[in-house]
């Protein structure tokens, strides 16, 4: 698409200059006459072909998208026009039709959150329902701002704990491929080396025995069940009600369990906050944080505070039946109730967890290593010394 370089004059009566995508001058004219300006100068900008991308965006592209249009809408530049700048800066061919979309559907007459809801179902169901509330109080350009921090933040965590996990990962990785080598080479040539002798043990050598040989006759028919294995937990974490059950269950375990519930409790008071300081309700604020509570058991908790609220108790009595909530949310609400800064408190309590879960994940990420090595450490030692006791019983038997 062609686009030209525009100067004229608003209905106002200002200096208005900008760029428009078009196919033809014609047709840009019009465009800009809907938009109440009175063209004096219209001219063809030269643009070189973009080499777009072809994969799919990552979730950085989606954060990174919010916060430019945040910094433009801030900047004063109508709405429409930024997603139109936005679709001359991405360097994706999936992003640049998505956004072309949602243009179309702007010029209808239809809202961002409509447009989102419609061609970005890969951003959290938060940020249209945020972007919804920030139209409704005109406050969209802050709304946004706020939805890029809190993008920003949870990219940063993910980050943080992809670098934690990486080198106890590759440990695994490492490791399990040399117990894989010595299950399949080094002990089926220690069993050829026994002969006979090797049916007659029992204990520990023979089941290392037993197992090497099961992974040569059904070697094939494992490989296949753990990839099926594989695709099941990534189909069944891309579904919304499995993804529910299995953040529930991972809620249950140690170490795990803690730092689970105290990101989504994050998400939760950052949710409320952020809503109450776009200057909406309570309960509206609270509906809408429901959205951020994966784990079901989390939600039910959270549902009964919607009903309690309802009923007209005070948010820190109603957190109080929250099961495993962190004192520093109860505390803070208490104090924001009878400060009437109910938004700020909040949001308070969301840095001081966010802090607790960053701590969490890093001592997370350092328990993780010694783990690996441990567990690699202790299956090779149990294979070796199985051998070795096989070993000396010959030499025994030999000797007597």
């Amino acid at each position: 698409m062609a686009a030209f370089r525009y100067k004229g004059l608003s209905q106002d009566g200002q200096d208005v200059s900008g760029t428009i995508d078009s196919s033809r001058m014609s047709s840009a004219l019009q465009t800009l006459a809907e938009r109440r300006i009175s063209v004096y100068t219209l001219e063809p900008v030269e643009t070189r072909e973009r080499q777009l991308k072809r994969r799919a965006p990552k979730s950085t592209d989606y954060y990174q998208l919010i916060q430019q249009l945040a910094v433009l809408l801030k900047a004063g530049i109508p709405l429409l026009d930024a997603v139109e700048s936005l679709s001359r800066m991405v360097d994706h061919q999936i992003m640049l039709e998505k956004l072309e979309n949602l243009s179309r559907l702007l010029r209808s007459g239809a809202s961002l959150s409509e447009g989102l809801r419609e061609y970005f179902p890969e951003m959290p169901t938060i940020v249209p329902n945020l972007v919804s509330l920030g139209e409704r109080t005109g406050a969209l350009p802050q709304t946004l701002g706020i939805l890029a921090d809190q993008l920003r933040f949870q990219e940063e965590l993910k980050t943080e704990l992809r670098g934690a996990l990486t080198y106890p990962g590759f440990l695994m990785v490492v490791g399990l491929v040399a117990v894989l080598f010595m299950f399949l080479f080094v002990v089926p040539r220690f069993r050829g080396m026994l002969g006979e002798d090797a049916d007659s043990f029992t204990g520990l050598t023979g089941v290392i025995f037993g197992l090497s040989q099961g992974l040569q006759d059904y070697g094939l028919i494992v490989a296949l069940a753990l990839g099926a294995l594989i695709l099941f937990l990534v189909f069944s974490w891309r579904n919304p009600a499995r993804r529910s059950r299995i953040t529930s269950g991972l809620q249950r375990f140690p170490i795990v369990g803690p730092l689970l519930r105290q990101r989504e409790l994050a998400d939760w008071t950052r949710t409320v906050g952020l809503s109450l300081e776009a200057r909406a309700n309570l309960l509206d604020s609270v509906t809408l944080a429901r959205d951020v509570i994966r784990s079901s058991r989390n939600r039910a908790a959270f549902d009964d505070l919607a009903r309690d609220l309802r009923a007209g108790t005070a948010l820190d009595e109603a957190l109080c039946k929250v099961p495993d909530l962190d004192p520093v949310v109860l505390n803070l609400a208490a104090v924001g109730a009878k400060a009437g800064n109910m938004g700020e408190m909040l949001l308070l309590a969301t840095d001081i967890l966010d802090k607790s879960v960053r701590a969490r994940s890093t001592r997370l990420g350092k328990l993780a290593e010694p783990i690996a090595i441990l567990l690699i450490s202790t299956i090779i030692g149990v294979v070796v010394i199985s051998m070795v006791t096989a070993m000396t019983s010959l030499y025994d038997v030999g000797f007597n």
